[in-house]
């Protein structure tokens, strides 16, 4: 099984709907889950394909080492899944896999971000730790602390980084 890494920029005020929609009820709620969670999932991504910028270039490698990354950040406290939207990110991660909702907030960790504040073989090491242990395990931990950092650093007031892993 596989997993994708997605991220895009999109207003604050797109999240609270996102969040929304997790709880709206209408004709699908009758559905089997499967169904109403395909229904779903397709209004979501019609928001952000409708109101979200796409992080370009995007993550490249699997979603599970975006998601090792941010665990092996965790353990160093760079608190990624913490957001100052909590009540959103709760919803959204109830139906669309795990989803990060990054804010201006989360700046204060940019200096923990930068590639070079970290070993590659660390990185790679802990990769291996979670079963992902395999050539450029390394390089893929550095191209995700470059996206967060940069996509991060770009956010303005009002705008949050969606990362969505599913």
């Amino acid at each position: 099984m596989s997993a994708i890494a997605s991220l895009y920029v999109l207003d604050r005020d797109r999240v609270v709907e996102l969040a929304g929609l997790v709880d709206r009820t209408s004709w699908w709620a009758r559905l089997p889950r499967s169904s109403a969670t395909t229904d779903r999932s397709a209004a979501f991504f019609q928001v952000l394909a409708e109101h979200a910028r796409p992080v370009r270039p995007g993550y490249e490698w699997s979603g599970y080492c975006v998601l090792a990354l941010v665990d092996y950040l965790q353990h160093r406290g760079v608190r990624l899944r913490r957001s100052d939207l909590r009540a959103e990110s709760s919803a959204i991660n109830r139906v669309y896999g795990e989803t990060l909702l990054l804010t201006p907030v989360h700046k204060k960790y940019l200096g923990k971000l930068a590639p070079d504040a970290h070993r590659e073989d660390e990185l790679r090491a802990y990769f291996e730790n979670k079963r992902l242990g395999f050539e450029e395990a390394g390089m893929a931990a550095v191209d995700g602390l470059e996206l967060l950092h940069d996509t991060l650093s770009g956010l303005q007031p009002n705008e949050v980084l969606l990362l969505n892993v599913s």
